[in-house]
């Protein structure tokens, strides 16, 4: 995604949906893709969402099949991960479900009760001091083919009429493009591309992070989620860090530790909406949580969480 004119250019993605292996932690049960509790499609690559029971409970029992939620966080990369958990989950999240894809061999694809750096899924959170807040961690790579369907699956089970969206991710400091000279841009910057809707509405007044200069891209997957807010008119905002050293070695199976540097980056974004409003009261150990992170690289495994 472009920042040009007063929405970027949208660049599109493209992606495909795949089959996908049994999972002996979940039991099956009602979704989009009929009664497995997962969403199919049958191709060489994977893409699949897999609920919880009270996830799927909560689906079946409202007349729209969509889960309670008014703001959604997405965290891209390990350093996006490590901050929404430092900062935003806490102690205080149950895992509503994960989306698995990218990975033709069947094994790969995780299961809800495994957490470790091993794991290629992204998992969906929510947080019990606020229910209508969900997150979700993508800490190991989308690939760019699946971008689009993954996040068609991520929405699908959200009212995106009644949604605010925030993203965050990160990218290499050597991508920024500024009239400074390279030499003298010192990381990490952070920036923000809103949609249309959010800007309409007055909901990013005030906000201090500094809007994404032309011409600057979005790429991956806040590209792709700010696009498709775009198209649908949800509110929302990309937070990207550019950063000195980028949080994944770009092998799809190897995940590095997130660095603190590029935590702390997303500082300035708890001020501005949708996640000023997320918490009643930040969690107080935060900083000693991102410590804790970058020691120990399997903290927020590979994979994409969904909390609430």
């Amino acid at each position: 995604m472009a920042a040009d004119g007063p929405f970027p250019k949208r660049l599109p993605e493209f992606s495909r949906a795949v089959d996908d292996s049994e999972d002996s932690d979940w039991d099956g049960g009602e979704d989009q893709g009929g009664d497995s509790g997962r969403l199919k499609a049958s191709d060489v690559r994977s893409c699949a969402m897999r609920l919880s029971p009270a996830a799927r409970q909560q689906l079946a029992a409202g007349d729209r099949r969509v889960l309670d939620c008014s703001t959604l966080l997405v965290g891209v990369g390990p350093a996006a991960c490590g901050f929404l958990t430092a900062c935003v989950l806490g102690d205080d999240a149950e895992i509503l479900g994960l989306i698995s894809c990218g990975f033709p061999e069947a094994g790969l694809a995780n299961s809800l009760g495994q957490t470790a750096l091993g794991d290629f899924g992204c998992f969906l959170y929510r947080l019990k001091c606020n229910p209508q807040v969900l997150v979700c961690h993508a800490a190991a790579p989308v690939p760019p083919a699946d971008c689009h369907e993954f996040v068609e699956l991520l929405l699908s089970v959200l009212d995106v009429e009644s949604l605010d969206l925030a993203v965050l991710g990160t990218q290499p400091l050597t991508s920024f493009q500024s009239a400074e000279p390279a030499s003298s841009l010192v990381g990490p910057l952070l920036r923000c591309l809103r949609s249309s809707a959010m800007l309409g509405q007055g909901k990013a007044a005030g906000d201090a992070v500094q809007q994404l200069e032309p011409p600057n891209l979005l790429t991956g997957l806040p590209a792709q989620l700010l696009s498709v807010c775009q198209m649908r008119r949800v509110p929302a905002a990309a937070f990207v860090a550019f950063v000195a050293e980028a949080d994944c070695d770009g092998e799809p199976h190897r995940l590095l530790p997130p660095d603190p540097a590029a935590m702390a980056a997303f500082r300035p974004a708890l001020a501005c909406q949708p996640l000023r409003y997320c918490r009643p009261a930040w969690p107080p150990n935060s900083d000693r949580v991102m410590r804790l992170l970058c020691r120990q690289p399997g903290a927020n495994g590979s994979s994409a969480y969904l909390y609430t």
